[in-house]
């Protein structure tokens, strides 16, 4: 038979209190020697009154016997991320309310979570306790841990193990440019110049993988790229609004003077005196090469999956505790995004 020990009796009286609301030292003492301990009702009646006052039980007295009744639940959280460095293990516990999550792995990949669930957030607790105190005796000691937050990678676990097969990448304040040809007009004559418009909107891009992989990946690291230096499959403006303009003449951009209906700029040329250039179109507006990309203008990542399933990762989800104001995205939501794609 096993040995009797305080954890054996708080365990067996838990379980019959969960069942029952209640239990005595003579209900403990049939279930311990049920579960094969050496349980005498004297040694049950010590140690019950011993881990009765640790636990905070409520102790009724019932004329020849005491009836014991649990205390109310703990709110407490355990997390605790240990390597065994010699072995490249990791192991991870996370205790929340009556769920402990167990993850363990190979270092630097997400690992296998398990799931347990108990009556109460005591016994969640002290069972992730327990485990931390076995752990520590087979070598694992606490490490950095520079994986996603359990929360996301709990959040979007499924999509994790699947293979992607097209990211479309959204983005908002994206600045395209486009010129036209003319004249500038002063009063010191005239010269040849090209007007430049400056738009902002929102665009999508869409890249195919794994073809597009190195592309995508090399534009998820830049702070600003040029949409047209890199092959995407599609591209989609969601809207624009013309945000300046600017004349470019002997080399040097003259920017606008703000005067309704005209297309006035503001003199900075060595040839012309100081003062005020209007510019009329001699050509129709041309595209140009810039499609000037900011990333942390980024705001969603829609990717599809070889399977067929689709998935939004987007940086004002609750997960990414980002507010609508902030400039500059996460970091969470940016690891999330270049987690699914580089890996």
């Amino acid at each position: 038979m096993k040995p009797l020990t305080d954890l054996a009796v708080i365990q067996a009286a838990e379980e019959l209190m969960f069942q029952t609301g209640q239990t005595t030292t003579l209900d403990v003492k049939n279930l311990l020697r049920k579960q094969n301990y050496e349980a005498t009702q004297a040694e049950v009646s010590s140690r019950m009154e011993n881990v009765a006052r640790q636990e905070s039980w409520r102790i009724d007295n019932a004329g020849a016997f005491r009836v014991y009744k649990p205390a109310p639940d703990t709110d407490q959280n355990l997390e605790a991320y240990w390597e065994l460095a010699s072995a490249g293990l990791f192991w991870e516990i996370k205790v929340a309310q009556k769920t402990m999550f167990v993850t363990t792995g190979r270092v630097g990949t997400d690992g296998t979570t398990q799931t347990l669930a108990y009556h109460t957030n005591r016994e969640a607790v002290r069972q992730g306790q327990l485990s931390m105190q076995e752990k520590n005796r087979e070598g694992y000691a606490p490490a950095v841990d520079t994986r996603l937050s359990f929360a996301i990678r709990q959040h979007f676990a499924t999509y994790f193990a699947k293979t992607i097969t097209s990211v479309r990448l959204a983005y908002f304040g994206v600045v395209q440019a486009r010129k036209r040809a003319g004249k500038l007009t002063s009063e010191d004559g005239e010269k040849a110049g090209e007007q430049i418009e400056y738009k902002e909107g929102g665009y999508e891009f869409v890249w195919n993988l794994p073809t597009e992989k190195p592309a995508l990946e090399e534009i998820l690291d830049k702070d600003k790229w040029l949409a047209l230096d890199y092959q995407k499959n599609y591209s989609h403006c969601l809207g624009e609004k013309v945000v300046r303009t600017a004349c470019l003449a002997d080399g040097q951009l003259l920017p606008q003077i703000d005067r309704k209906g005209e297309w006035t700029y503001s003199v900075v040329l060595a040839s012309w005196k100081q003062g005020e250039a209007r510019f009329s179109a001699t050509q129709d507006w041309q595209p140009t090469h810039s499609i000037e990309v900011e990333k942390d203008k980024l705001f969603q990542a829609y990717l599809t999956f070889d399977d067929g399933s689709t998935c939004k990762v987007n940086r004002y989800d609750h997960i990414f505790a980002e507010k609508h104001n902030n400039r500059k995205a996460s970091s969470s939501f940016w690891a999330t995004v270049k987690h699914f794609v580089v890996g």
